[in-house]
């Protein structure tokens, strides 16, 4: 296969570290890739005997790259567009959110294969017959995350810190549980407000804010828990990130997160975004903190089973191949 996959960003975020990582994995197994475009951290060239690779594929990866290049002719055998947000997201004005499913509907008529990270995120009306799941995946860590049973239980929430990812709920949790600490990782555009009201209304001493960190993994391995508070999601990697660890997931009902949990399994699925529901989820394990490290470990192995890169990377290598017949 050769691959040439658009991306359109100035920033880097979930779309494309999907994009870097099935370039990278791609590229190990020794198919030929290109990614163009932005940020510069995900161009990739790797380039190898090029003759040999038979069936060429434009990867259009993400909304911009669909607006920017789906109404070009197309130059290679296949044309595919990856969804990684959720097609109902509701951010900004009405009119906006219209234009853009109209787009969506009349660009994706230009492509040949859609693929959408889970269920939730886009109908199969949108493209009839040519629309496949295929999930997100991660490196399943050597070893899982061992908390220490002699700390404060202590939560975690990785992400910007905006309205959408909805920090302020878990600093109200702790006003209700004062035994438990929080780790907020990332920053964004509400971390000096929250951490104001976190100071007014003494929590400062229970929440340690990281800032940005490219790397979280020591984090999840300091944590309890994972709390995905958030107001939007599709299928979000720190679901799968924290899992990996060994670190059981409590979320809000959101996007295609019923898609990996399991609730009362290998996860924890809120009813509701109302915080006593959060509380009555977290208290329990306060005093059987066993059965918190006993849903981690079957939330890892959910992860070893369905939510590897290999995982990922056959399934794209297979839907590619079978659409192109």
């Amino acid at each position: 296969m050769h691959l040439i996959a658009y991306n359109f960003s100035p920033v880097f975020g979930g779309q494309e570290r999907y994009l870097e990582v099935l370039a990278q994995e791609l590229s190990r197994l020794g198919h030929a890739v290109e990614v163009r475009g932005s940020p510069e951290r995900i161009l990739h060239n790797a380039i190898s005997d090029e003759g040999r690779h038979r069936l060429s594929v434009e990867l259009l990866n993400g909304y911009r790259a669909l607006y920017l290049r789906a109404w070009r002719p197309r130059k290679t055998d296949l044309r595919l567009f990856v969804l990684h947000q959720d097609i109902d997201f509701n951010q900004g004005k009405p009119f906006r959110r219209l234009i853009r499913k109209l787009l969506v509907r009349l660009l994706v008529a230009r492509v040949d294969l859609l693929i959408r990270v889970c269920n939730k995120s886009i109908p199969d009306s949108y493209a009839s017959g040519k629309i496949r799941t295929i999930y997100n995946g991660v490196t399943l860590p050597e070893t899982p995350a061992q908390p220490d049973p002699d700390r404060p239980f202590t939560l975690i929430m990785v992400g910007a810190v905006n309205d959408v990812k909805n920090q302020l709920m878990g600093l109200q949790l702790l006003t209700r549980l004062p035994d438990v600490r929080l780790l907020l990782v990332g920053d964004g555009p509400r971390r000096a407000e929250w951490q104001a009201w976190a100071e007014a209304n003494g929590l400062a001493d229970r929440v340690e804010w990281s800032g940005f960190v490219a790397d979280p993994s020591p984090y999840y391995r300091r944590a309890d828990a994972l709390l995905l508070l958030s107001r939007v999601e599709a299928f979000p990697y720190v679901m799968l990130e924290a899992m990996s660890f060994g670190v059981p997931v409590i979320s809000v009902p959101v996007g295609g997160v019923h898609e990996a949990i399991t609730g009362g399994q290998d996860g924890i699925l809120l009813p509701s975004y109302e915080i006593d529901a959060l509380e009555s989820a977290v208290r329990p394990w306060l005093q059987d903190r066993a059965a918190c490290r006993l849903m981690g470990q079957k939330a890892r192995e959910t992860v070893r089973h369905r939510f590897t890169i290999r995982s990922v990377v056959e399934q794209f290598v297979a839907t590619v191949t079978e659409a192109a017949k």
